[in-house]
């Protein structure tokens, strides 16, 4: 059986860039759904996380109700009715000590702690055992948008913080929000290593290297048009692959992603220290079974199932289709492009106004001046004349004396 999260082990362990995240975080408009950048609005979308993490992004929606009864599965795998949490301590000793085979026991204690680890990672240890309704059926498990609950988990974080600057803790997956900043916007993208994995695209960033969060501030507000890919756009290959398909055969119809309520209140993950980690760490003694895409024999587990039975199917009813997404992304960004264009055109005529006053305030500068220089010159040429008039006298004077005395003689 395929469970839809082979791909996630193929993604190294990446170092948390903290500064550039509370960057994006800083940035977020929780109306907007977006981050604000000079040059507009720019949005995380089911489709980043299909190419990001390889995850599906369709399907049954992942919801964990507050009011889902206990379930003895839960209690079957240590969760308690008082917490409903599943510690990360108990799940890797579990893990360990399972047999080698790939059964079914193994696939859900896998994907709890992938989910506390990785995908829903948070400051306690613990996991919601509530996922374990989503278990129940393995067959089930990949027709589910696992993707999308991620998203709104990230979603939901993201909220929080902006809503209350004194949260010291972050949930959800971060090196989704880090390795999205690396395929959109071109700041501190860490090298490309020589050889990696084509797909998911989360296996060829690197770590990038430290930098001030003034750093990062500055980089942002300088943001130009060629630093910044709007949208991803799926290579041929990548569009072959099955969750990538699912998302682009629904006709350019998206999912839509409802406001992420319904969470556990225990997902955060410690963003103050500078060098921060995240990924998850498969035991040594399970690395031969780290494949969980290989067809599986179906085996039975002792479980007790309990009477309360998998969620109805109008809780875990599919978010209904909006329009399409294609035109309403265009539609804004033609918007944007409007807005820009219409305050360009109140800076030039702003400009425009100023330098006409310039200009005036020059040309009465300079009118004052000459009338001056003209008012100048005329003082002195009566200044000269005056000059002349008393020499000509002097000259006839002189004249005249000489006159004279030449008589005299």
């Amino acid at each position: 059986m395929r469970v839809g999260f082979g791909s996630l082990l193929l993604v190294p362990d990446q170092t948390l860039n903290k500064n550039l995240l509370a960057e994006l975080m800083d940035r977020w408009n929780c109306e907007r759904r977006g981050f604000e950048l000079p040059l507009g609005l720019i949005e995380i979308t089911t489709i980043d996380v299909a190419l990001i993490l390889g995850i599906g992004v369709t399907g049954e929606s992942v919801v964990l109700e507050e009011d889902v009864p206990f379930s003895d599965i839960e209690k079957f795998y240590g969760s308690s009715v008082e917490k409903r949490t599943i510690s990360m301590a108990s799940l890797d000793k579990r893990l360990k000590s399972l047999d080698v085979r790939v059964n079914e026991d193994f696939i859900r204690t896998f994907l709890l702690f992938t989910f506390g680890t990785f995908l829903f990672p948070n400051a306690f240890g613990t996991v919601d055992s509530r996922f374990l309704l989503y278990m129940k059926d393995l067959d089930k498990i990949p027709l589910l948008a696992w993707g999308r609950a991620v998203l709104q988990d990230l979603i939901k974080w993201m909220d929080r913080r902006k809503k209350d600057d004194t949260e010291k803790y972050m949930g959800s997956c971060l090196i989704l929000l880090q390795v999205w900043s690396y395929e959109h916007i071109d700041i501190a993208r860490p090298m490309v290593p020589e050889s990696y994995a084509p797909f998911p695209r989360a296996c060829r960033w690197q770590n990038s290297s430290y930098r001030l969060r003034q750093w990062f501030t500055t980089k942002f507000d300088g943001l130009n048009r060629e630093q910044i890919i709007w949208e991803l756009e799926p290579t041929p290959e990548e569009k072959k692959i099955d969750i990538i398909f699912q998302l682009l055969d629904l006709e350019n119809d998206a999912i839509e992603v409802p406001s992420p309520s319904k969470y556990s209140s225990t997902n955060v993950i410690v963003v103050d220290d500078d060098n921060l980690r995240d990924g998850f760490t498969i035991p040594e003694d399970i690395l031969e079974c780290r494949d969980l895409e290989v067809d599986l024999t179906k085996q039975s587990v002792a479980v007790v199932e309990d009477d309360v039975g998998l969620l109805s199917t109008s809780k875990c009813a599919i978010n209904n289709i909006i329009d399409n997404e294609d035109n309403l992304r265009a539609l804004r960004r033609l918007e944007e492009q409007n807005s820009e264009l219409r305050n360009e055109v109140n800076h030039l005529r702003s400009k425009n106004a100023i330098l006409q006053n310039q200009l005036s305030s020059l040309n009465a500068h300079v009118g004052s001046e000459l009338q001056k220089e003209v008012d100048h010159l005329r003082t002195e040429n009566q200044i000269l004349k005056n000059q002349l008039s008393s020499i000509n006298g002097l000259a006839d004077r002189l004249e005249k004396i000489l006159y004279d005395d030449d008589i005299n003689d």
